[in-house]
């Protein structure tokens, strides 16, 4: 079948770049402790409300606010820990000054957000 126009195939090192980075999500969420896993996971999984989170768990919205906004934070930190020790570049190995360039404004961003 041929792609739609305007769309390329993924490259095999794209499609392993994704595949480490989904690894490296999927055991940074399975790290996180268990009230926190749970509240991010009906989150941005399920596509829950925090409302719906809320009343289901019987805890108030702040709570659920609260935890997610901790799972996010816990998650970004061990992803920058991967990518920035090192990781990155087996991850995504950038070849020219112009990618690396781009990728070190990236890394300086994150570092920034903290």
């Amino acid at each position: 079948m041929p792609p739609f126009p305007g769309q390329t195939p993924e490259t095999p090192k794209a499609a392993l770049g994704r595949s480490q980075f989904r690894a490296l999500l999927e055991k940074a969420i399975g790290g996180l402790p268990p009230e926190l896993r749970l509240v991010f996971t009906l989150r941005e999984a399920e596509g829950m409300t925090i409302q719906a989170i809320a009343e289901d768990l019987r805890l108030s919205p702040v709570t659920m606010k609260t935890r997610l906004f901790r799972a996010r934070r816990q998650l970004r930190r061990t992803q920058e820990r991967h990518i920035i020790n090192g990781g990155f570049e087996r991850l995504f190995p950038f070849v020219g000054a112009r990618c690396t360039r781009m990728a070190d404004r990236v890394i300086d961003a994150l570092r920034r957000r903290r």
